[in-house]
């Protein structure tokens, strides 16, 4: 399931369910189409209920889900300049394949909250 499938079948508009992510040419959401999946529906009668959705919408939907899965398990470190650069090693450590690890020169920002 390619990101290919997913800019051809899934839109977002704002002014549509809320800016959920939609079937294009459909009011249908994919996560309508996963909850029905998951309440036991199955494809061909999803297909046989709705006309708008196709075969292809069904897999773009679950690659939608897939990527909000990997965006959610992914690990963002971000240190401030004045942390010592020994730790980073031992966080890669702990946190196998992070997605990102940043050192930033933070320490100049001032904390804007009252």
């Amino acid at each position: 399931m390619s990101a290919d499938l997913v800019s051809t079948r899934v839109v977002v508009n704002p002014q549509v369910r809320s800016g959920q992510p939609i079937i294009r040419g459909a009011r249908i959401t994919v996560w309508d189409i996963l909850c029905w999946l998951g309440g036991g529906l199955t494809e061909p009668k999803i297909l046989s209920d709705y006309p708008e959705p196709a075969p292809a919408d069904i897999q773009a939907a679950f690659a939608v889900r897939l990527s909000a899965q990997r965006q959610s398990n992914a690990v963002k470190l971000l240190f401030d300049a004045n942390i010592s650069r020994r730790i980073v090693p031992l966080l890669e450590d702990l946190f196998p394949n992070p997605t990102h690890i940043t050192h930033a020169g933070l320490s100049g920002l001032k904390n804007k909250s009252t």
